[in-house]
């Protein structure tokens, strides 16, 4: 159990009205929250074929969850904004992931995982010119399969990996729109020693995501990224390393994603695609001896 009392701020009987169509009112009623926590998991380990696994299921709910209550003001058209407590947030996850070694001389590992999720989101919504609200229940299945294989023999490793990440919000109020995407990521990675004892690591990595309603949404971005390195001293203190990422220059500069009630949200990023040379320093001291 973890406690969260609510932040002062929102506390305080104060009316900023600043922005006549955007009013923040405070609520000194506000009571402090409760989320619940129960998990199971169970892990085990076999030597002779390097076999591990985990199983866990997760359960979690929320009392008196802090919601943002907006009323419709009709005196100007704007909004009054007031936080308030909800009841109703709880969630249910289960993961399972298995990884093994598919050959006498182990070097062959096959990994396979998956993670399945549904919350129950609760908040206030107001959707109509009146002063009456009601709550936004939306429910989120959440699927994430992946599985992939690994290679190691000395200093070399490399390794395919697939996911996809499907997600569907519903919801029984007016006006919700289903929707349901998925995004899927394919990678393939390489670590390898080269001449004049410089180490190699690269990966090519495809992003898709499809199901969106915008089309703008439904793109395909193909990501190269490679680095070189090299100690450039007998102690191996030293290390230049040289990063470049995005070298096809798919990657876009902004994201969309979903939140627990359905919106949308973009996130702009900055410089995807670079270049940098890194000159790093390892040290390790060790304690004196008294």
């Amino acid at each position: 159990m973890q406690h969260k009392s609510p932040s002062q701020t929102l506390m305080l009987d104060v009316c900023d009205d600043s922005n006549p169509l955007s009013v923040f009112l405070g609520n000194p009623s506000l009571k402090s929250s409760y989320e619940y926590y129960c998990s199971v998991q169970w892990r085990g380990f076999k030597q002779e074929k390097m076999r591990q696994w985990n199983l866990g299921l997760y359960l979690h709910t929320i009392d008196n969850a802090i919601g943002q209550l907006r009323q419709f003001n009709p005196q100007n058209g704007g909004y009054i904004y007031i936080p308030w407590n909800i009841d109703g947030n709880r969630g249910l996850r289960a993961t399972g992931i298995i990884s093994q070694s598919v050959d006498k001389e182990k070097h062959w590992f096959l990994n396979i995982g998956t993670n399945v999720s549904l919350n129950r989101s609760v908040d206030f919504a107001n959707t109509k010119t009146t002063a009456d609200f009601y709550k936004s229940i939306v429910h989120n299945l959440h699927v994430s399969p992946n599985a992939g294989i690994d290679y190691r023999y000395s200093k070399w490793h490399a390794s395919f990996k697939a996911s996809a990440d499907w997600e569907r919000l519903t919801s029984a109020q007016e006006g919700f729109e289903t929707l349901s995407q998925v995004d899927f990521l394919y990678t393939i990675s390489l670590n390898a020693p080269l001449l004049f004892s410089i180490d190699l690591n690269t990966d090519m990595n495809l992003f898709m995501r499809r199901g969106y309603s915008n089309r703008a949404m439904n793109t395909d971005e193909w990501v190269w990224n490679v680095n070189l390195s090299r100690c450039i001293d007998k102690r191996k203190a030293w290390l230049l390393k040289l990063s470049a990422h995005d070298l096809l220059g798919q990657l876009s500069a902004v994201r969309r994603t979903l939140n627990s009630q359905g919106r949308v949200e973009t996130v702009n990023n900055t410089i995807t695609r670079n270049i940098m040379l890194h000159i790093i320093w390892k040290f390790n001291k060790k304690a004196s001896k008294k």
